[in-house]
Order: structure tokens, then C-alpha cells, then sequence
């Protein structure tokens, strides 16, 4: 089955909020400077960290992974299409948004819509999915 909007980057292989916000994201993505990127990662991680004072069950291990994966696809953003720099660009923004589909800071499956993103973008890389 595919998505109503022919200029979407994916099919149904995210739930329908999620595909939206982050082909918005994708679509957007060629004004974005990769190291304030890198730099927005680094801080969410820090509110991350912050956060878990108050929610002991924030899954900070998976965001440290999917954040040193997505700093690595963008140290090596050039290496990829123009297509697929978007999509790492738009996995980027989505995973330093906190109020997304699940708040990362206030639930603790508040990475998981990150991940299905992320594991989207890595499928179209084709590499090796994190696990959700």
C-alpha cells in the first residue's frame, strides 16, 4: 500500500504522524548545517541525561546509540546521494525534537518512534537496523 502523498519520500513503513512530521523534516532538510546538527544531538543527549533525575525509565542507552549513529552518517553525509542526505538530515532533526510522536524526555518509549525513523533511514543506507 502506498502513501496518498506521491512526493513522499517512504511508503507505509511508518505510522502516519510519524511519516509526516519527518517527511516535512526531509523536505526541509537542505538549509540544515550538519555540525549545528551535531551540536543539537549533543544537547539533547544533555537533556536526556537531565531528564533521567525525574523518569529513572528513559532508555538513555538507545538514545547514546541512535545519536553516535546519526553523528556518524553525518560526518559522511557527502558520501550519499542527494536523496538519501536528506533522509539522514531529516533522522537527524526528528531524533533532537522532544515533543514528537512520544516526548523523549517524559516516556519511556519515548525513543522508540525515533528509532523507527532511524531504522527507516538505515534500510534506504542499506545497513544494519538498531533494534527497537
Amino acid at each position: 500500500m502506498r502513501a496518498n502523498n506521491q512526493n513522499s519520500m517512504f511508503q507505509d513503513d511508518l505510522h502516519p504522524d510519524i511519516k509526516m512530521r519527518f517527511d516535512a523534516l526531509c523536505q526541509s532538510s537542505t538549509s540544515i548545517s550538519t555540525s549545528l546538527l551535531v551540536s543539537q544531538i549533543h544537547y539533547h543527549l544533555q537533556q536526556i541525561q537531565e531528564a533521567l533525575a525525574h523518569n529513572e525509565f528513559l532508555d538513555v542507552k538507545t538514545a547514546q546509540q541512535a545519536a553516535a549513529l546519526l553523528i556518524d552518517l553525518l560526518s559522511t553525509l557527502n558520501d550519499y546521494s542527494a536523496e538519501k542526505q536528506n533522509l539522514i538530515v531529516g533522522a537527524a532533526q526528528y531524533f533532537v525534537l522532544d515533543d514528537d510522536h512520544e516526548p523523549d524526555t517524559k516516556s519511556p518509549l519515548g525513543f522508540e518512534d525515533d528509532i523507527q525513523v532511524l531504522n527507516f533511514v538505515l534500510e534506504k543506507l542499506g545497513k544494519s537496523k538498531l533494534e527497537e
